[in-house]
């Protein structure tokens, strides 16, 4: 060990992804307008994807995605992952869950701190 490293690297064995999918609770699984099934339809939709298109991108059944888009089942964490990356949208707004967001690209770390002040001012 070199006197500028206090710990030894070691390899962190990874586990196997789990395309598991797993059953929503009871909260979530809410037919209204906006639940993750219904999001991920119009989604998908928007993009102009079939079930069938969108579980051969995943690797996997159509019958697993018709699953979440009728709130049976909800996907793993790294499906949700993928399902973002495929529809270019935030896991949360898979999820139904409301998260806005200020794009900073292009701008500096000056005018990215001003603009933080100006939205700290606002919620005063």
């Amino acid at each position: 060990m070199t006197p500028c490293c206090l710990f030894e690297r070691k390899e962190i064995p990874r586990l196997p992804e789990i395309h598991h999918i797993m059953p929503m609770s009871e909260e979530r699984i809410s037919k209204k307008e906006g639940g993750f099934g219904n999001n991920l339809r119009n989604l998908r939709k928007a993009r102009g994807l079939s079930q069938p298109e969108l579980a051969r991108q995943l690797g996997i059944t159509k019958q697993a995605v018709s699953n979440w888009e009728n709130n049976r089942i909800i996907p793993s964490a790294s499906m949700l992952r993928r399902l973002s990356q495929i529809l270019a949208v935030s896991m949360e707004t898979i999820l139904g869950e409301e998260v806005k967001y200020v794009s900073v690209e292009g701008l500096t770390s000056e005018q990215i701190v001003h603009i933080q002040f100006l939205i700290n001012d606002m919620r005063k």
